[in-house]
């Protein structure tokens, strides 16, 4: 284990001395923040839904878990190509070094700096729930598991499977194209068949979520026969909660929320701001609290 903390401490500390870290942390930390602050930054489906809602929250993760993919790519491929590319593997190897350590400490590494980098998603998007131009009719006030419970269930799962692939693609190829390109073919082969399963006007939609490897259409299931109201007072991720893997390792925990989820989240109708005479949160305050829906597969 001494070996595993010294290959893992050292990739951290690689890491933060480079400047693609901190730039791969700043852009997720603006697009959440836009996706608060900008007007129809955040495509949600109707205007009547939270901006910082669990709905809206779990649809911003996925979308950007899935064009974090070239990030994934480049964090995980580079890390065990290091020494390759350096030429230092033959000091290297020439220790009594275990597989465990050696691709175990490199491999944590580099899983805590994917974290560290998307969690400026969290970090945006509390922050863009402060702007002064944000929309604050559609902006609940902050509850802190919204953010870390999408972000855990969705993004780190997705870093752990995707970054293990490729991960493992990167160590047996050594080599620094295919690492940026299994990415790119990764990317451009789901956008392919879900742009050709969208055009055939299927109504299978059971198997098409369950092997959906990035969990675009399994939230899409889960949450078809949701009402507006059930959108927004709704926790989209309950403790009746189960994990669907798809085909290439990409988990997504989307659950079904039980009673005790179904709260509602804002203050008293008089603190709710009022424009132009409108109400448009009021529907929250008066419909009694039931279960969600559960999806008849």
């Amino acid at each position: 284990m001494a070996l595993f903390w010294e290959f893992f401490s050292l990739e951290l500390k690689l890491r933060f001395k480079s400047v693609s870290t901190y730039v791969y942390f700043a852009l997720w930390f603006c697009l959440a923040f836009l996706s608060i602050a900008a007007q129809d930054f955040l495509n949600t489906g109707n205007d009547k839904i939270l901006l910082n809602g669990p709905f809206a929250t779990s649809i911003l993760y996925l979308m950007m878990s899935f064009f974090g993919m070239l990030v994934i790519a480049a964090i995980f491929g580079t890390s065990i190509l290091r020494d390759f590319q350096r030429d230092t593997y033959q000091l290297i190897f020439t220790k009594p070094i275990t597989k465990f350590a050696y691709l175990g400490g490199r491999w944590a590494g580099s899983f805590v700096t994917a974290i560290i980098c998307f969690s400026g998603m969290v970090f945006g998007e509390a922050l863009g729930t402060l702007a002064p131009w944000a929309d604050h009719t559609r902006i609940a006030p902050g509850h802190l598991g919204w953010y870390l419970h999408p972000f855990l269930a969705i993004t780190v799962v997705q870093i752990f499977f995707l970054g293990s692939l490729f991960f493992a693609v990167a160590a047996l190829t050594r080599k620094l194209f295919v690492v940026y390109l299994q990415g790119v073919v990764v990317f451009l082969t789901y956008l392919v068949v879900n742009a050709v399963f969208a055009a055939s006007g299927s109504l299978e939609h059971f198997w098409s979520a369950i092997f959906d490897p990035v969990g675009v259409r399994l939230l899409e299931s889960v949450t078809r026969y949701w009402t507006v109201a059930e959108k927004i007072r709704c926790n989209c991720h309950g403790p009746e909660s189960f994990s669907i893997t798809g085909s290439s390792g990409v988990a997504l925990d989307c659950s079904l929320s039980s009673p005790r989820t179904c709260s509602s989240p804002f203050p008293s109708r008089r603190s709710l701001p009022d424009r132009m005479g409108a109400e448009p949160l009021a529907i929250v305050t008066t419909i009694p609290l039931k279960p969600c829906p559960r999806v008849p597969w």
